[in-house]
């Protein structure tokens, strides 16, 4: 058994991340990044969706369990936004 097992990580700490959209329709889960992603693949599939975000915003949130969930921009009425867990669903 190693440490990792005796202390799991608390939910506050989770390295799995999701983009979100909140708006009239409701909130979505748009994509789960899945467990610790880089800046880089996050920066990816953000430009993808037309959410072009600065890398440093991207390395603090990933870095820092406690950051706020940067709300990334506003489309069509949506404003989507990172977050560690899919009911977090409030923008940041």
């Amino acid at each position: 058994m190693t440490a990792d097992d005796m202390n799991p990580p608390s939910s506050t700490q989770s390295t799995h991340v999701y983009l979100m959209s909140h708006g009239a329709d409701g909130d979505q889960d748009v994509y789960r990044f899945g467990i610790t992603p880089t800046a880089e693949g996050v920066s990816d599939v953000l430009n993808h969706y037309n959410l072009p975000t600065r890398k440093e915003v991207i390395e603090e949130f990933l870095a820092n369990p406690a950051a706020l969930r940067p709300d990334l921009k506003t489309i069509n009425g949506q404003t989507y936004y990172l977050a560690r867990h899919p009911h977090h669903r409030e923008p940041g």
